[in-house]
């Protein structure tokens, strides 16, 4: 806590792993690759007047986004004809928060937030030394509920 109404929050995670679907004409192979991702997420967040127990807030912030291993589907592959590589970009896009903290105690607290993070980045497809670039939207919603302590 900067104030009684203002924050700062690092909502760090551990590298998750999301499917790539592809759209218009590639659209129907379904799956088209696996990625890592790495979000790590600062935000900016206000805190409004709740009630003894109960503390709601928004907040806004930056993400930057790494994608430490990426692999393409076998569909896409055959459907491209050849030995594909896929090599994402970092990104950096923004983010938004709402969530609650909710008094057990005077020490201990239960919070729960949700986040809308834009990921969308730049791909390079190469398959038999052909390059294509492609755009990559995952864009994921964020679930958190978790146990605090005041010091």
């Amino acid at each position: 806590m900067l104030t009684s109404k203002y924050a700062i929050e690092l909502l760090g995670v551990t590298p998750s792993k999301h499917d790539l679907h592809g759209k218009d004409g590639i659209g129907a192979l379904g799956k088209i690759a696996d990625v890592d991702v790495f979000p790590p997420t600062l935000s900016l967040q206000y805190h409004f007047d709740g009630t003894t127990k109960f503390h709601p807030y928004i907040g806004a912030g930056i993400n930057y986004t790494h994608f430490p291993d990426e692999h393409v589907s076998s569909s896409l592959e055959t459907a491209l004809g050849g030995d594909t590589k896929l090599d994402i970009d970092d990104s950096w896009g923004l983010a938004a928060q709402v969530g609650m903290d909710y008094s057990l105690n005077d020490n201990w607290f239960i919070n729960t937030a949700v986040w809308y993070v834009d990921i969308d980045a730049d791909a390079t497809l190469k398959t038999n030394g052909m390059a294509r670039d492609v755009d990559i939207d995952i864009d994921p919603w964020v679930f958190f509920t978790g146990i605090g302590r005041k010091f």
